[in-house]
C-alpha cells in the first residue's frame, strides 16, 4: 500500500474511486473506507511584499528589529506549528 493508502486504508484505482471513498467538509478528511480522520490548514505562500500587511498593527515598517517567522506568519486558526527536521 502507499503511504496514503496506509493513512486512509484505501487502495487506490482510480481518481474516482478515491473521491467517492473521502469526505473533505471544511478543515477535515475522512476515510470512508477506514473512518479516520484528519485535520488539515490552508499553505499560504506570500511574498516578501505581501508579509509587511500581514504583520499585526504597530509592528510593520523597518524598525531594525527581527522578527520570527512565527510572529510574522501567524498559525491557522490557532493550530501548533509542526517543525519538520
Amino acid at each position: 500500500m502507499t503511504r496514503s493508502g496506509d493513512l486512509t486504508g484505501l487502495r487506490e484505482r482510480s481518481p474516482s474511486q478515491v473521491r467517492q471513498s473521502i469526505r473533505i467538509p471544511a478543515n477535515t478528511m475522512t476515510s470512508l473506507a477506514n473512518g479516520r480522520t484528519y485535520s488539515h490548514g490552508r499553505l499560504e505562500i506570500p511574498s516578501l511584499g505581501e508579509l509587511p500587511s500581514r504583520v499585526g498593527p504597530g509592528r510593520g515598517g523597518r524598525s531594525g528589529a527581527r522578527s520570527s517567522l512565527r510572529e510574522v506568519i501567524p498559525a491557522a486558526a490557532g493550530q501548533p506549528w509542526t517543525v519538520v527536521h
